[in-house]
């Protein structure tokens, strides 16, 4: 599936931990995308098309090769280190739970336009002797695809109706935060935020405060 996909699922998981943090949804989205490391060789294959007469072809040759239990593990662990102490083992399920997600993204709906199926070296480093495939794998460019993108966004969209927060923290917080107030300006009368959110703010320091009567001495 298109990176942007597995990032909105990967939030959208990391949304559901328990009274979860930003840096809780961000490791969370992160071991959503790291299976795709190894699609490190795409940006090189373009340079070396475009402008030599030796193209490579490392896209083709490893990626993949990262979509396995062994990355899992190292990736996942790593990522579960820098949560908060206490939250380690949580976030660990969690980040495991997003990256196997991926890869049943990938299985789902990865077929490439001209019918090739990718299959999944699920046990690597230990062994390729089985295969992680499904004989009705669709197109990346499938209905069900695109579907599943416009079902993210739009609870992205109400995520940040309601709790105040969007995709976008994963970059940026001052960025998530424009985009959550613009959001609320145009959409915020459909979802309200969480009563949290809503409740009244206490006077500014700027504004004097009521003068106590004078007693007389």
């Amino acid at each position: 599936m298109s990176p942007i996909t597995h990032a909105l699922v990967s939030w959208a998981v990391g949304t559901f931990v328990p009274r979860s943090t930003r840096r809780d949804r961000v490791l969370v989205t992160l071991a959503g995308l790291v299976p795709d490391v190894d699609g490190f060789g795409a940006p090189i294959d373009l340079f070396t098309r475009a402008f030599t007469e030796s193209p490579t072809r490392l896209f083709h040759a490893y990626h993949h090769e990262l979509h396995c239990v062994g990355w899992a593990v190292v990736a996942c662990g790593v990522l579960a280190a820098l949560a908060e102490r206490g939250r380690r083992a949580l976030l660990g399920a969690f980040c495991l739970f997003a990256f196997h997600l991926h890869l049943l993204c990938d299985v789902a709906g990865a077929k490439g336009p001209d019918g090739s199926q990718w299959e999944i070296p699920y046990l690597l480093p230990f062994s390729r002797a089985w295969q992680w495939k499904v004989s009705w794998q669709w197109e990346l460019n499938a209905w069900p695809n695109i579907l599943l993108t416009l079902l993210l966004l739009g609870y992205c969209v109400y995520t940040a109706l309601r709790s105040g927060r969007t995709v976008v923290e994963v970059a940026s917080l001052r960025i998530d935060r424009a985009l959550v107030r613009t959001l609320r300006a145009r959409f915020g009368r459909l979802v309200p935020p969480r009563s949290e959110e809503s409740q009244e703010a206490p006077p500014s320091p700027a504004e004097p405060a009521p003068r106590r009567p004078e007693s007389d001495s």
